[in-house]
């Protein structure tokens, strides 16, 4: 039996993510350790869940962007490192060193910080540290690798664990992206673990020399790189139901504005989902839902709580009949990237917009080998 309040939810498969992860795994060398990124609530599929899930998993850390997820994580019990890839505010300092957790770095000052932090609270801080060679965003200059290196070799409490960049482009100019590897082999010494590529340089590029790799959408089930989608599918679907059907006549407006007008008789069905889910208002009057595993259009805006889809060629369809918005349904399928394509937008933010009011139920996590 559903549950009353299972009138809006996804179903997230902790057994593709282990296959997906598994599929990481082939692309890079046995010694290479892998830095599964859950920022951002997993991407939207739930950070304590997926960090549970992971913590015994083939990974060897945890990436997440803001201290508070990171605290999160260590007070629901996970143990597996954090790395944080964000900076951080210097009222954050102490909560870093106290949930040990392990921090990028891109300035001297920043190591000043942790390193003052570090010493009041008698407790060693891992760092690692960041290179800009083409993103401008996070990072040190090539040229400044030296100087900040003194600092670190100066410091007592801070510790060097790590060297790191962040590819801006790795899924669309493999010559720019290239050209950031050799920045980052010439700056970083050589004798301490590096980590460099995302998801798109995991698939699309061969790059030795690398310590960890930093996986994000892929686990997920997305390909930055098209052709290599066939490695990984979507852990996630978003499903809702339908709460009321209705028989309207020709000249019908729908919605807020009166944006459709129907131009002959319909059956129409109003479904439990808006934005207030998280389902992007643009795709109103272009999108689709599956019922019964046929394609209805929605028609008119997008509200708050409930979007109405045309029917009127299915007439089995009955309250409560499950409508899927993201993933399979009969031999029809809406992805991440469809979903994407009509809201403008990229499949990570249609991810990352499900609300919190949408509940995630875990599936299918596969037995693990006992230790």
């Amino acid at each position: 039996m559903i549950h009353s309040s299972h009138r809006c939810w996804c179903e997230v498969s902790l057994g593709q993510l282990h296959a997906n992860l598994q599929a990481v795994r082939s692309r890079i060398t046995p010694t290479c350790g892998i830095i599964a990124v859950i920022k951002a609530n997993a991407y939207g599929h739930g950070l304590v869940p997926i960090a549970h899930f992971l913590d015994s998993e083939d990974c060897a850390m945890l990436g997440c962007a803001h201290v508070a997820e990171a605290i999160t994580l260590r007070q629901a019990g996970v143990v597996k490192p954090i790395l944080l890839l964000s900076s951080f505010l210097p009222e954050e300092v102490q909560n870093i060193i106290h949930y040990g957790i392990d921090q990028v770095v891109s300035s001297a000052g920043e190591i000043e910080l942790l390193e003052t932090a570090a010493e009041q609270l008698r407790s060693h801080v891992s760092v690692h540290l960041k290179i800009d060679t083409g993103m401008s965003r996070l990072g040190i200059t090539p040229t400044a690798v030296g100087t900040i290196l003194a600092t670190l070799k100066g410091c007592k409490w801070v510790k060097l664990k790590a060297t790191c960049t962040h590819f801006a482009c790795a899924d669309s100019d493999e010559a720019f992206t290239r050209k950031q590897w050799d920045t980052f082999v010439s700056a970083a010494p050589k004798d301490i673990p590096s980590h460099a590529c995302n998801s798109a340089a995991i698939t699309n590029l061969s790059l030795s020399r690398n310590s960890f790799v930093r996986p994000g959408i892929c686990l997920y089930g997305i390909s930055p790189v098209p052709e290599y989608q066939k490695f990984f599918q979507p852990i996630l679907s978003w499903k809702s139901r339908v709460t009321l059907l209705k028989d309207v006549p020709p000249g019908t407006s729908i919605s807020y504005g009166a944006t459709y007008t129907t131009t002959h008789a319909m059956r129409i069905a109003v479904v439990a989902v808006g934005y207030g889910d998280g389902l992007f208002r643009h795709i109103s009057n272009r999108s689709h839902v599956l019922i019964h595993g046929k394609r209805c259009p929605i028609l008119g805006r997008v509200t708050m709580d409930q979007i109405i889809v045309d029917v009127s060629t299915m007439p089995q369809v009955a309250r409560g009949d499950i409508a899927v918005l993201l993933g399979k349904q009969g031999d029809e399928t809406i992805t991440a990237e469809d979903m994407a394509q009509w809201a403008e937008t990229i499949p990570w933010e249609i991810w990352c917009h499900i609300t919190e009011r949408v509940e995630r139920i875990y599936l299918n996590a596969p037995p693990h080998e006992p230790s």
